[in-house]
C-alpha cells in the first residue's frame, strides 16, 4: 500500500509539473487535520508541489517540514512504511532545490538535488529519476557548466522516452535546444523547439507551447534577427503564461519583449515591459534576474535620454549583481573559517582549564592524604583505646573520602573527553565544508573537454597548495576568439579561494556583460570591478590578481598581463621569446596606468606558455633553494620535441622532484598551447 503510494506522490510532485488539479483548500484541510504522520508528509509535499509556481516561499516552508519530518520517520520506520518515507523525502528534496535555484542559490541546490538522486537510484525510480536528472541538468545550464548540463539532459530525456512521459520529454527538447544555442548550432537549436512545440500542440499541454514559442522568438531575434518574428513568438508566449498565472514566465516573457523593443528602437514601450518584470522578479527575489532588467533598464532609460534614471537603474543593477551566488559562498567560506579557528581556540582552552583544575585537584588530594596520614600517627593511642569501633568509622570515613575523589575525577575526564569529542566534529564539519567549497571552486573551473574543443594542442598543470587555491584557470569563447587566462590571487586556501571567486566574477562581466575581447581591456575592467566589489565593505580591503590573460583568433596572439608573463618558444627556436606584464596587480594600487595589449603572430609548430608564480618559486633541490625563472625556461626548452600532453607530465615529474620532502609553497598552475 504505501509503496503505491510513494510513486503516486513521487508522480504528483514531480517538479516538471505542468499544472495543478488539487483544490488548494482541500490540500491545506488535510494537512491541518491529518489524522497520522504518512498523510501529513504526504499532505505538506503536496502542497509545495501546488505552490512552487505561485508562492516559492510558502513551498519553501511545507517542503522543508516535509524532508524534516520524513527524515525523523525513517530513523524509526518498518519496512513496510521505509519506502513511502524515502519517495516523499526525495520528492521534498527536489522540491527545496527547485527553489534555492529559483533564489539564486545554485550551490544549495545542487546538494539538494544530488541528495534526491541518490535515493531514486535506490530506489529505482525511474519517472523520479528521470525529473531529478532534468533538473541537475537545467541547474548546470544555468550556471554555465553546458557539458554537464547536456549530459543530465540527455540522461533524462533517455529516460522520459523510454516511459512516454510527454511533458518530461518537452522539457528536455527545450533544454537541449538552449544548450545547442549556446554552442553556436542555431540549426539543431530550432529543430530541438520545434519538436517541442509540436509534441505539446498535439498535446494540449500550453506550458509546454509557451516555452517553446519564447525559445523560437530568442533564436529569431539573436540570431536571424527577424525582430517582427521574434516579437510575435515573444507575444503568443505570453499570452500563454498570463492564462496559466505563471509569475515566472510572464515576467519572463516580458523580459524578453522588452529586449525586442529596444532592438526595435522603442524604449517607452521597453520600460514598460520591463518593470512588469522587475514587479515580479522582486517578489520573487530573484537577484540574478533583477540585475538583468535593471542593466536593460539602464539601456532603455539612457535612450529616453532620462540619465538620471538610467544611473539610478545601473546603481541598482550593481547592487542585485553584488547579492548573486558567487558573493554569498564567498561569504560562507569565511564564516566557516572564522567559526573553525574560534570554535578550536574555545575548544583547547576548555581542554587546557580543565587539565590544570585536575592536576590542582590532585595535589590537593595528596596533601589532604599527607594531613591524616600525621593526623592518624598522633592519634594512634586514641584510636586503639577506642577500640575496633573507632577503627572501623575512620575506615568508612576514608573509604567514602577516596570515592568522592574518584567519581570527581571520573568527571573531568567525561568532560575532557567531551570537549575532545567537539573539537574533532568541529574539525570534521569544516574539512567538509571547505571540501564542498572545492566543489565550488571546481565548478567555475573551465573543463578540459571545453579547453581540448576551442585551443590547439594543449596542457593545463594545475596544483593547489590545499584543497581550494588562490589559483585558477579561465577560458571564454566570443565569436571567433578564445580568450583564457592563468590567474594567481592574493594568499592561497580558503582567502585565496575568496579573492579567486572575486575575480574569477569580474572577469565573467567584462566579457559578458561589457563585451569586451581586447586583453588590456579586460583587464582594465577587471580591476575596475575588483576595486569596486572590495570598496563596498568597511575595511580597506589591498587583495588582488596577477594574471596572464590571451586571446586567439587563428594564429594571431594578443597578450596583456599584470605582474605574469608570456613565453613563446617559435618551432625550431632555442631560445625563449618574453613578453613582459606591466607591473601592476588586479586590484587598488597608487596611480594606476593601462594594461598594454601585445599583439604577436604565430607560425604552426610556435609554442606559448603562461603561468602562475608558484612554479618558479617552489624551494627544493639539495639546498632548499627556489626553481626560478632560468631553469624553467631551460626545462621548457629541452622538452620541446615532446608532445604537450608528455610536455605536462615532464613538467610535473620535475616540480616533484625538486621539492621532494618540502612543503609546497603556493598553488601551480601552468598552461602550454602549440599552433
Amino acid at each position: 500500500m504505501f509503496r503505491v503510494l510513494a510513486i503516486l506522490a513521487i508522480v504528483f510532485s514531480s517538479l516538471s509539473i505542468w499544472s495543478q488539479d488539487s483544490d488548494l483548500d482541500s490540500l491545506e484541510s488535510l494537512y491541518k487535520t491529518a489524522p497520522n504522520d504518512s498523510i501529513r508528509v504526504q499532505a505538506s509535499n503536496d502542497l509545495g508541489s501546488y505552490l512552487y509556481k505561485k508562492d516559492q516561499f510558502t513551498a519553501l516552508s511545507y517542503w522543508t517540514e516535509t524532508y524534516k519530518l520524513a527524515l525523523k520517520k525513517i530513523e524509526t520506520s518498518t519496512d513496510s512504511t521505509l519506502f513511502f518515507y524515502q519517495t516523499v523525502l526525495a520528492s521534498s528534496y527536489n522540491g527545496l532545490g527547485i527553489i534555492n535555484r529559483r533564489q539564486g542559490k545554485s550551490a544549495e541546490a545542487l546538494e539538494f538535488y544530488h541528495k534526491a538522486l541518490k535515493i531514486n537510484k535506490e530506489l529505482n525510480d525511474s519517472v523520479a529519476m528521470g525529473s531529478t536528472l532534468y533538473n541537475l541538468g537545467n541547474l548546470y545550464k544555468n550556471i554555465g557548466q553546458y557539458d554537464d548540463a547536456e549530459k543530465y539532459t540527455n540522461q533524462s530525456l533517455s529516460i522520459r522516452l523510454q516511459l512516454g512521459h510527454v511533458k518530461g520529454i518537452i522539457n528536455c527538447y527545450n533544454n537541449l535546444g538552449v544548450l545547442a544555442k549556446k554552442a553556436g548550432d542555431s540549426n539543431k537549436a530550432i529543430e530541438y523547439y520545434e519538436s517541442s512545440l509540436v509534441l505539446a500542440e498535439e498535446n494540449n499541454l500550453n506550458e509546454g507551447m509557451a516555452i517553446a514559442l519564447g525559445n523560437i522568438g530568442v533564436v529569431y531575434q539573436r540570431v536571424n534577427q527577424d525582430y517582427n518574428s521574434a516579437l510575435s513568438y515573444f507575444q503568443k508566449s505570453l499570452a500563454i503564461q498570463i492564462e496559466l498565472n505563471n509569475q515566472q514566465g510572464i515576467a519572463s516573457g516580458n523580459y524578453n519583449i522588452s529586449g525586442l523593443y529596444l532592438d526595435l528602437n522603442q524604449p517607452e514601450k521597453s520600460v514598460t515591459h520591463i518593470n512588469k518584470a522587475i514587479s515580479i522578479y522582486s517578489e520573487l527575489r530573484s537577484h540574478s534576474k533583477l540585475a538583468k532588467c535593471y542593466s536593460r533598464l539602464s539601456k532603455a532609460q539612457k535612450q529616453l535620454g532620462n540619465y538620471p534614471g538610467a544611473l539610478e537603474s545601473y546603481k541598482m543593477f550593481s547592487k542585485e549583481k553584488d547579492t548573486m551566488l558567487l558573493d554569498r559562498n564567498e561569504k560562507k567560506l569565511a564564516k566557516l573559517e572564522a567559526k573553525f579557528i574560534y570554535d578550536k581556540k574555545r575548544a583547547a582552552d576548555s581542554i587546557q582549564q580543565l587539565e590544570t583544575e585536575k592536576l590542582t585537584k590532585a595535589e590537593l588530594a595528596a596533601k589532604d592524604a599527607q594531613l591524616n596520614e600525621a593526623e592518624i600517627t598522633e592519634q594512634r593511642d586514641a584510636i586503639i583505646m577506642i577500640g575496633l569501633f573507632g577503627g572501623l568509622a575512620f575506615v568508612i570515613i576514608f573509604i567514602i573520602f577516596i570515592y568522592n575523589r574518584l567519581k570527581l575525577t571520573r568527571k573531568q575526564k567525561l568532560i575532557i573527553e567531551e570537549q575532545k569529542t567537539i573539537v574533532e566534529e568541529k574539525n570534521q564539519e569544516v574539512e567538509d565544508s571547505i571540501n564542498y567549497a572545492k566543489r565550488i571552486q571546481e565548478a567555475i573551473l573551465p573543463k578540459q573537454s571545453l579547453a581540448d574543443r576551442l585551443l590547439p594542442e594543449n596542457f593545463i598543470l594545475y596544483k593547489p597548495k590545499d584543497i581550494v587555491a588562490g589559483d585558477f584557470y579561465w577560458l571564454q569563447q566570443v565569436g571567433t576568439n578564445v580568450i583564457f587566462a592563468a590567474a594567481d590571487c592574493t594568499g592561497h586556501g580558503v582567502p585565496g579561494a575568496m579573492v579567486s571567486v572575486v575575480c574569477n566574477n569580474a572577469m565573467n562581466r567584462s566579457v559578458r556583460e561589457f563585451k569586451l575581447t581586447v586583453p588590456g581591456e579586460i583587464l582594465d575592467k577587471t580591476r575596475e570591478l575588483v576595486i569596486e566589489q572590495f570598496a563596498e565593505g568597511n575595511e580597506d580591503v589591498k587583495d588582488g590578481m596577477d594574471i596572464a590573460l590571451c586571446s586567439l583568433e587563428g594564429n594571431t596572439l594578443k597578450y596583456a598581463g599584470a605582474n605574469n608573463a608570456l613565453w613563446i618558444i617559435r618551432k625550431g627556436s632555442g631560445a625563449v621569446e618574453e613578453y613582459k606584464a606591466t607591473k601592476q596587480p588586479i586590484g587598488k594600487v597608487d596611480d594606476p596606468i593601462d594594461f598594454t595589449t601585445h599583439e604577436i603572430k604565430l607560425n604552426k609548430g610556435d609554442s606559448f606558455y603562461i603561468f602562475s608564480d608558484g612554479y618558479v618559486d617552489q624551494f627544493g633541490g639539495e639546498k632548499g633553494k627556489k626553481f626560478k625563472s632560468k631553469a624553467f625556461k631551460e626545462l621548457l626548452l629541452s622538452i620541446q620535441a615532446k608532445a604537450l600532453s608528455d610536455q605536462q607530465i615532464k613538467i610535473d615529474e620535475t616540480f616533484e622532484n625538486w621539492r621532494g620532502d618540502l612543503e609546497q609553497v603556493d598553488d601551480v598552475c601552468v598552461i602550454g598551447i602549440r599552433i
